[in-house]
């Protein structure tokens, strides 16, 4: 038995058949039986649960008879549509449900892909998958319906839409896309006006694209806003974003192709201007730095050059306690022990870490030609190999 109907749910409720055609259920409480049976397909529904559901403020014989009727329209309008002696609609005296091997909705889907994505390990494939899935996504579900059961779906998956938004946000950026960066992190903006990863991604692709104006007022946009609605301030690491920005706009605009097709030599890393997924000059100190000379010098001894050159050393500590600010104290310090150059890598919006390989091997400097030779690297390194 092949699929008869799509059910969509996303942006509203519309139900159709896998040729396109339209099914026009007229009843409001019909479509909504239908739309939440559709989310559950094969699993039978207790007629008390619809009944909570639905018409929660009519006693149970009325919300009986209610359902009943309901139920009697809605088969009505699926019945053209269905093949011979095959009805969508199973029901008993005490429940209901929908055959699962003839529908499908546009919330399975959406889920089904974004569980794709996590299996993943291709950027190319990544971003299709979730530029899918995002389209897929017209709306929060069941648009002026308000239960416990239906919020919490909507905000459910309003949440699935937001973490695919940043996933793609920094498939693009990392892709130089920036212009489609830009665009999409204007959206995730609109969807949620608070989220500081589409703020600083769209203050990062502005930047890139040699806008610092435009960046700069989206970061004021964010201050008043936060300042206005919550009474709150922007994280550290937008403000450090922004003041990077106001210093040195320069650092974030992309090399040419043509700059990035070979390994760049150790003596010429210094004089390349950084790619634009983050900064790899120092952010500037806002205030002197005073103390912690213990841990300045045991970090000294430990990065010293007669020592093993490929020493990761690990900081650790809870939020707030200066860790990065300690880091670029050290950096400064140790500008003339590095000739080549020290290099600043921002992780702060990163939360694919399939991203993490490439983006170290544009900090260093290292080219494309031994992306993939870092990359077993560092998945060694971080399977603790």
């Amino acid at each position: 038995m092949g699929l008869l109907f799509r059910v969509e749910l996303l942006g509203g409720i519309r139900v159709r058949t896998e040729e396109g055609e339209e099914v026009v259920v007229r009843s409001r409480k019909a479509l909504h039986l239908l739309a939440y049976l559709a989310l559950y397909p094969g699993k039978k529904i207790p007629r008390e649960h619809l009944l909570d559901l639905l018409w929660p403020e009519f006693d149970e014989a009325a919300g009986r008879d209610n359902l009943s009727t309901t139920l009697s329209l809605l088969r009505r309008a699926l019945a053209p549509f269905e093949q011979t002696g095959v009805s969508a609609l199973h029901a008993d005296r005490q429940t209901i449900s929908l055959l699962a091997d003839v529908l499908t909705t546009d919330v399975a889907e959406f889920e089904q892909i974004l569980q794709q994505v996590q299996h993943t390990q291709e950027h190319s494939k990544r971003r299709a998958l979730l530029e899918k899935a995002l389209a897929l996504y017209k709306g929060r579900p069941f648009p002026g319906f308000y239960s416990d059961w239906s919020v919490g779906l909507q905000d459910h998956l309003e949440s699935r839409y937001s973490d695919a938004l940043r996933s793609l946000l920094q498939l693009l950026l990392h892709a130089e896309d920036f212009e489609t960066a830009l665009i999409l992190a204007t959206r995730a903006i609109s969807v949620d006006p608070y989220d500081e990863t589409a703020y600083r991604a769209r203050m990062r692709a502005c930047a890139a694209l040699d806008r610092p104006s435009v960046a700069r007022e989206t970061y004021q946009t964010l201050v008043q806003r936060l300042r206005d609605d919550l009474d709150a301030a922007p994280s550290q690491t937008t403000r450090d974003l922004a003041e990077r920005i106001q210093c040195s706009p320069e650092s974030f605009v992309p090399l040419p192709v043509e700059a990035r097709s070979s390994p760049i030599p150790l003596e010429k890393r210094d004089e390349v201007a950084s790619p634009a997924f983050f900064v790899s000059a120092m952010p500037p100190s806002r205030t002197r730095f005073f103390g912690r000379e213990l841990e300045l010098q045991t970090l000294r001894d430990l990065l010293a050059p007669q020592n093993d050159p490929e020493r990761l050393i690990t900081i650790t500590g809870p939020g707030g306690v200066g860790k990065t600010r300690l880091v670029l104290e050290l950096a400064q310090q140790l500008q003339t022990d590095f000739p080549t150059g020290i290099c600043f890598l921002t992780l702060a919006d990163i939360t694919d870490p399939t991203l993490l390989p490439s983006l170290l091997a544009h900090a260093l400097r290292i080219g494309a030609a031994a992306d993939t030779d870092l990359f077993m690297h560092v998945t060694e390194v971080l399977q603790g190999r």
